[in-house]
């Protein structure tokens, strides 16, 4: 065929269409491709290209993406991510909705499984725990700065337990975070801080956590054996953190083992064995008990072995528990289990628990005389919970009845070994003289040493690099360029602190406190408001006044004010307040540090006005207000 075809006889030049041959002149013309031929050699192609898509889609997989990579243009994507489920799945069986979060090492997101979905995942026994690796597939949905993906299937799952590594107690701090590890530990104490948790304190010769039991969701994992203090147990879970300290959280029942074996928690020492190097540990003495002194929180007794003494000190909760007045005077032999602790340069013992306390040998106690109390106790070595402080035993029965509750931010931590607030005062002196004013000298953080314990220095210049709470206040770690030491708040002071809701992470500050030390770490301590002062502020979002139905899950770490009516309120050493603004409810939940600071009058159909930052705790949005005026009643 000519390269172009006109339809003329090439010859002649008249037109002939479609003929071969010119019907004029007789000369060859030539003749067009049929159609037929891309007609059929098209679909040929189609069915091809559909037959390789059926052998090659069974065999590919949907990509994996990083849970920090997807944005907004991402919305209703269809993805695949891997990591560690963070936080325990919950299942709620009104809605029939399977919530669990899954982390990897650029983010963290919630996976949502609906009705059929989340009852094939529970048919099928492929519900995660916490701890586990997983894989799944799902949409991508967008809401704002809140991410989640919606599972379609079962088949898009996969679950898999990593391998626990066994580890002493006092070395959970140093594993990376969502590791599994298995730790075998006493019990020291039971907490029950929301319906469907557990806190269970646990020790060895190491160190001291705390395992977070998810009761509620043993459904998929097994019955919780039942627990009591002192008994010995294998702790299988995840390493976690709650504000700063570790923690190991256990999704399944049959993580937690009993054990036969006794775990010892310390060695016996003789008294005069016994060091400053020794402080934070413990230890086990046995002697002669004499000179009974009670003060505002207990009793202090002198403890003799031969070879020296040491001061052994018994908190009111254990006087009570022991029932001393019965069993123990001067001249009994105690064998103690306790940790050793430095009072103003005295080594003292403090045992926890009544049976860290074995009497050997007993006689009434005489009563100490009044003039005899001893002065306020610079430490307390029971540890207190943050909040939700609430002691009970936990047994099959509890876990098989406790509903689920939403997943929190992040698991439960409850707080380690704090000091506690003083509370006695120095007798004033017979003859009253002016006291000239102290002269403050600053100080760079390093330059502060064991030496100015008892003084009062000024540090220019420091920033905050982490915060903890306990039951009496809060604790800031400062650096500067030489050092760093802990800023101890008392709960008091923080009230009249007017910038407290900027004392955050990277913001700079100035205080000035008297320097004290604890377990081997120097504090400086505050004694007025005025004492810290902010002088650079971090970059946190400023404060708002926000209706509630505008407060969601992205807002967590932001600090807003919301004024209602109290809906109804639940009470323990901690406070909860539901708080009513017309847009919608939310949570107060005030930390039994802030209770006695309260306004009076709180309580139903009062109208409050509450300022607080926005935590998530168990699923649940939650204020919490830093101070007791943050919360007014209006």
């Amino acid at each position: 065929m000519p390269e172009q075809y006109s339809g003329k006889c090439p010859a002649c030049g008249r037109f002939v269409g479609p003929y071969a041959t010119c019907p004029y002149c007789g000369a060859e013309v030539g003749q067009r491709i049929s159609i037929r031929f891309f007609k059929y050699g098209s679909l040929v192609l189609a069915i091809a290209g559909v037959v390789i898509l059926l052998l090659i889609a069974p065999r590919s997989q949907v990509p994996v993406v990083q849970i920090g990579t997807l944005t907004g243009t991402m919305n209703f994507a269809y993805v695949r991510v891997h990591g560690v489920v963070a936080r325990q799945p919950t299942y709620d069986p009104d809605s029939g909705t399977l919530h669990f979060w899954v982390a990897d090492e650029t983010g963290e997101i919630m996976v949502t499984a609906y009705r059929s979905e989340a009852g094939d995942l529970l048919a099928q026994g492929i519900v995660p725990a916490v701890g586990d690796e997983v894989t799944v597939e799902g949409t991508v949905r967008i809401k704002e700065d809140f991410q989640y993906l919606v599972l379609h299937g079962a088949e898009g799952v996969a679950v898999r337990a990593p391998e626990p590594v066994a580890v002493a107690i006092g070395s959970v701090s140093a594993m990376p975070l969502y590791h599994k590890v298995t730790v075998q530990g006493v019990v020291r104490d039971l907490d029950t801080p929301a319906e469907g948790l557990c806190i269970v304190s646990l020790s060895d010769a190491s160190g001291d956590i705390k395992a977070a039991l998810y009761t509620a969701s043993a459904v998929w994992g097994g019955e919780w054996p039942e627990l009591e203090n002192g008994s010995s147990v294998q702790v299988t879970g995840m390493v976690d953190r709650y504000r700063g300290a570790p923690q190991i959280a256990v999704g399944r029942g049959s993580d937690l083992v009993l054990l036969d074996q006794e775990i010892p928690l310390a060695s016996e020492r003789s008294i005069a064995g016994l060091s400053t190097q020794d402080v934070g540990s413990r230890v086990i003495v046995q002697g002669n008990i004499s000179r009974p002194v009670r003060f505002s929180a207990g009793i202090r007794y002198e403890l003799d072995d031969g070879s020296g003494t040491i001061a052994l000190v018994l908190w009111q909760e254990l006087v009570d528990a022991l029932d001393l007045h019965e069993t123990v005077s001067e001249g009994a032999v105690w064998r103690v289990q306790g940790k050793v602790a430095d009072y103003r340069g005295r080594l003292e013992v403090i045992p926890e628990l009544p049976s860290d306390i074995r009497v050997l040998t007993a006689a009434p106690l005489p009563s100490a005389k009044p003039e005899d109390e001893f002065e306020a106790r610079r430490n307390e070595v029971k540890s207190t919970p943050l909040s939700r402080p609430v002691t009970a035993k936990i047994s099959a029965t509890v876990a098989a009845e406790a509903s689920p509750v939403p997943t929190a931010t992040a698991p439960p931590v409850r707080e380690a070994t704090t000091p506690a607030r003083p509370t006695g005062a120095p007798a004033p002196s017979r003859t009253p003289s002016p006291t000239p004013s102290p002269t403050v000298e600053i100080r760079t953080i390093g330059a502060i040493t064991a030496q100015d314990v008892g003084g009062r220095v000024t540090i220019d210049r420091a920033k905050i690099a982490d915060i903890s709470y306990f039951s009496k206040g809060v604790k800031y770690k400062l650096t500067d360029r030489t050092g760093e030491i802990l800023l101890l708040v008392w709960q008091d002071v923080l009230e009249k602190i007017e910038a407290r809701y900027d004392l955050y992470p990277n913001c700079w500050v100035q205080v000035t406190g008297e320097i004290q030390e604890y377990e081997g770490d120097l504090e400086i301590v505050p004694e007025r408001g005025s004492d810290v002062r902010v002088t650079a502020r971090s970059d946190r979002l400023p404060m708002e006044e926000r209706p509630a139905n505008q407060i969601t899950p992205s807002d967590e770490g932001r600090i807003f004010t919301v004024a209602g009516k109290v809906v109804r309120t639940e009470s323990r050493r901690w406070l909860k307040i539901w708080l009513n603004d017309g847009t919608g409810e939310i949570l107060i939940f005030v930390p039994e540090r802030v209770v006695e600071y309260l306004p009076a009058g709180i309580g139903g159909n009062v109208r409050l006005r509450v300022t607080g930052e926005v935590d998530i705790y168990q699923g649940i949005l939650e204020l919490i207000p830093l101070a007791g005026r943050d919360v007014e009643v209006q």
